[in-house]
């Protein structure tokens, strides 16, 4: 009821959809600053974040190990399977593993 003494309905509460989705390293950056801000404000223990934003950078290692293996199929599908790495060519090499 608003001072009028008419009845207002209540806003609705919707649930705020995240814009950065742990699944690209601008949302595990998004998380970590999130973390961080609740920290300094003192809802969030110090080692209870510093585990949080341990594992957010182990997802964004995982997710980089990710990006690296697509851009190594494509570049062996334009190369033809043919990998050349500081002027020499490469056979049968090792998979390059991120971190």
């Amino acid at each position: 009821m608003n001072m009028d003494g008419e009845i207002v309905e209540a806003p609705s509460r919707k649930k705020k959809l995240r814009r950065n989705p742990l699944g690209s390293q601008s949302g595990i950056i998004a998380e970590m600053t999130r973390l961080y801000r609740r920290v300094k404000a003192g809802k969030l223990d110090a080692d209870e974040g510093r585990a949080r934003v341990w594992m957010l950078e182990r997802i964004g290692l995982r997710l980089e190990a990710l990006a690296l293996e697509k851009i190594e199929a494509q570049l062996e599908r334009l190369g033809g399977g043919r990998v050349i790495y500081d002027g020499h060519e490469i056979d049968n090499r090792p998979a390059i593993e991120a971190h």
